[in-house]
């Protein structure tokens, strides 16, 4: 390489200030092994004519004012002043830019080599030398991989035309069509699964107070959480799950199964289907809705075609498929009278270890979970009092056993709401599923939802508020709550161990009862209090019958309850009346010992202080899944979530911060990054989008103050190994927004950078002037590169995946 000399040979340190010279450096095409590396120079037109060269040094951290004797220097140099060498030089032209780039060699041991480049020009007229005003920090890395995305110019959701594309190290700018006929996601949501296994309650849509963290990662199935249009189903064994719509022709619907490891997408054979609502083809209207179940290792799915029409012209039609998209699809439609017209009904599909099992009016139904073939009717017993049959199904109300064996449900068998009911066990005997009459009640008896807030073909006690139903870790036994016809009033608790007609056990003064939680075989959890807003936490001894007050609050509101994977501690959001506490309890499933994450009610932890609202925006009600972005780590013990602490002045809030806490052995929370403004809901800085490398080294989300489309978002990362904190992406001073949900480390487990999407006029997911951008992790964040096609007119884009 060439050593630039300047004209009076000598480059002096000295102390004079720096002016911006307009001089900036870019990094076009980042250093990947093998590939050709871009570094560009911007400078005002007025420059044309100086000679210029690229200085390069290995990585140096300072900041150096030059002075050279008869010259006048602009800027300071940022690269090594002693040792630097120039291996680009040139005359600049008319053109306002110029380009140099080198291929890297493909040799691994280039991997994580560091250097700086700064550009200097000199305008003999003037004998004036100008620095760049910034440096590029470049690392070499081994490449992008694959980055595969969406895109698409329409944002409707009935005639949408998303593309599934990929970038990689040789496609970067340009990405390439993955070859499947344009589609856009359908708009009905995934009603999901609640009750799902014992500890992991939840739906797939975004329904307050999920209690189900791991949604959002592949441990179950369960919506990965980005935005309300792209729904998608990550499954456990790999795969991507999501119902698409057919662009060309808005009635033809199909299941999408997208191959994280690969990036291949198939659309699963035997699945598409055209809904034949009598309106023109070209008509939007869906008459079709598409309710999906899945299996817990996600290896299988089953999904009902259900015809929502005025005067229904179709029976309901049930396949099965696996989700690895490379069979054809079972059609398990059961043979059924054409009057009344056959139906199933959404969030009745379960399965267990050996069988799926789903309901609709003709009662419920049956066939093998790993060879499922025409649904056989599932015999169910008549409820005690009467001896009558069931007469009622009920969506979400169901609690598989956590080793998968066994599972219950309620049944009911009078015409008004909430009378005579009883709850059935089903479990494999001598290969087919058989249903006991599980608690037997000899008096009219009525049963509370499992969920949170499930659906009920009555709504008389369809309270919204906590998990109802909970299963012993060994499968024998399920507590769950009594039933009025008033939706806030709650009998009781019942735990039901097969002997007829259990016991119910009551609270003095309680009406309201929720959050109900078998933490070991012997021990209840649950809340109970005159209302929901005014609950207190208590534990029941299952063989003693002794009900005992966890604590002296009074003031209780649950927003839900969470796992840890090992089962071992068990978590709940405990809210005040006000709700200006929203703090997370642990409990230890052994002793019953209860300790404070956050907050310092219960004793035992607490260090960040009470945490009063999530992390994007300022609501007394967090979500937990959703403001408060709770995440397991892909490896390791800790959880983290993004909250904003108290204040303790009404309607001022704090920024919002980092935590995390040992979810597996019960740790308190520790505050990882340090925003510490306060005012206004229109001022403090929002965060969303946690995202965690997969080996829970970098943690990586977007910011901004306030919620407007003028304020810019950005994207950080903070390295959790050397603490180091640091923005990755250029800020725009009129506003732009990173869409929701489309953030990705690449590199795999050992993650060496981030893609993102970021655009404007959007505060969730920007079409305008949208692109995807990538960066380093380290010394090269905050100078990312464009891999997308140049911003262009409405063009969405969402992020699938990084391999």
């Amino acid at each position: 390489m060439k050593r630039l000399l300047a004209p009076a040979c000598v480059l002096a340190v000295a102390g004079l200030a720096a002016a911006q010279t307009n001089r900036t450096m870019n990094l076009l095409a980042p250093a990947f092994l093998g590939a050709n590396a871009q570094f560009q120079m911007t400078y005002p037109v007025t420059a044309a004519g100086n000679i210029y060269a690229f200085l390069y040094s290995i990585t140096y951290p300072g900041v150096t004012p030059i002075t050279v004797p008869g010259f006048t220097v602009l800027g300071q140099a940022l690269v090594d002043p002693l040792n630097n060498s120039s291996p680009w030089t040139g005359v600049l032209g008319p053109s306002g830019s110029v380009v140099h780039g080198f291929t890297v060699p493909w040799f691994p041991g280039l991997l994580g080599f560091p250097f700086d480049l700064q550009s200097l020009d000199l305008e003999f007229a003037t004998n004036t030398l100008a620095f760049a005003d910034n440096e590029l920090n470049v690392v070499v890395t081994a490449g992008i991989g694959t980055v595969e995305i969406s895109r698409a110019t329409s944002t409707s959701f009935t005639a949408g035309n998303n593309d599934l594309q990929y970038i990689d190290d040789a496609t970067v700018g340009s990405p390439v069509s993955r070859g499947l006929p344009p589609f856009n996601y359908s708009f009905t949501r995934h009603r999901g699964d609640e009750g799902f296994v014992e500890g992991y309650q939840g739906t797939f849509s975004s329904t307050s107070h999920n209690s189900d963290i791991d949604s959002v990662s592949y441990r179950r199935v369960g919506r990965r959480l980005a935005n309300a249009v792209y729904q998608v189903i990550g499954c456990p064994n790999g795969y991507d799950v999501s119902i698409i719509r057919d662009n060309s022709n808005p009635k033809q619907f199909s299941m999408l199964s997208h191959e994280r490891a690969t990036g291949i997408s198939r659309i699963v054979p035997g699945t598409t289907f055209v809904d034949p609502n009598p309106a023109a083809a070209s008509s939007s209207v869906q008459g079709i809705l598409f309710y999906p179940g899945f299996s817990r290792d996600g290896q299988w799915a089953t999904i009902i075609h259900h015809d929502s029409t005025t005067g229904t012209l179709l029976p309901d039609r049930v396949l099965a498929f696996r989700t690895d998209g490379q069979s054809p699809a079972i059609d398990i439609t059961p043979v059924l009278p054409a009057t009344p017209t056959p139906v199933f009904f959404d969030a009745t599909i379960l399965y267990t270890n050996d069988f799926l099992i789903l309901a609709g009016n003709y009662g419920h139904f049956w066939t093998s979970a790993t060879a499922p073939t025409t649904l056989q009717p599932l015999t169910v017993p008549n409820t005690t009092a009467s001896n009558l049959p069931n007469v009622w199904i009920y969506p979400f109300s169901w609690r598989v056993s956590p080793d998968g064996s066994k599972v219950y449900l309620p049944i009911g068998s009078a015409a008004a709401s909430r009378g005579e009911m009883d709850v059935v066990q089903i479990a494999n005997v001598a290969g087919a599923p058989v249903a006991t009459n599980f608690t037997q009640f000899p008096v009219a008896t009525g049963i509370g939802e499992f969920g949170y807030s499930a659906i009920t073909p009555s709504t008389g006690n369809n309270s919204s508020t906590g998990i109802k139903a909970s299963v012993s870790p060994d499968g024998t036994k399920i507590a769950f709550l009594g039933a009025t016809t008033t939706s806030t009033v709650f009998p009781g608790l019942y735990v039901a161990d097969g002997t007829p007609n259990p016991v119910l056990r009551t609270v003095p003064g309680a009406a309201f009862y929720s959050e109900v939680a078998f933490v070991n075989n012997t021990t209840v959890l649950f809340f109970a209090g005159a209302a929901n807003t005014t609950q207190s936490f208590y534990s029941l001894d299952v063989p003693t019958g002794t009900i005992t007050q966890i604590g002296a609050a009074a003031n209780i509101r649950t927003r839900g309850q969470f796992w840890s994977l090992n089962k071992n501690w068990w978590y709940f959001i405990r809210s005040n009346t006000g709700g200006t506490v929203n703090n997370f309890v642990g409990v230890n499933c052994a002793t019953g010992g209860v300790y404070d994450v956050t907050g310092s009610e219960f004793g035992g932890g607490g260090s960040v202080g009470n945490i009063l609202t999530g992390s994007t925006n300022v609501t007394t009600d967090p979500w937990f899944s959703l403001e408060m972005h709770v995440r397991r780590a892909p490896v390791g013990n800790y959880a983290y979530f993004m909250a904003r602490r108290d204040t303790g002045i009404a309607a001022t809030y704090e920024d919002a911060n980092l935590f995390r806490f040992d979810v597996e052995n019960g740790g308190t929370a520790t505050m990882l990054t340090n925003n510490t403004t306060t005012g206004t809901s229109s001022v403090v800085l929002n965060m969303e989008t946690l995202m965690l490398s997969g080996n829970a080294n970098l943690v990586a989300w977007a910011q901004r103050r306030g919620t407007t489309t003028s304020a810019s978002e950005d994207v950080w990362h903070l390295d959790l190994g050397t603490s180091t904190l640091m923005q990755c992406s250029v800020s725009n001073p009129t506003g732009q927004t990173v869409s929701d949900g489309a953030l990705r480390f690449v590199g795999g487990a050992s993650a060496y950078g981030l893609v993102w999407v970021i655009g404007t006029g959007s505060t969730s997911v920007p079409t305008a002037n949208a692109k995807i951008e990538y960066c380093m992790c380290g010394p090269g964040c905050g100078f990312p590169v464009l891999i997308s096609a140049p911003p262009s007119g409405t063009r969405p884009y969402q992020i699938i995946g990084t391999h």
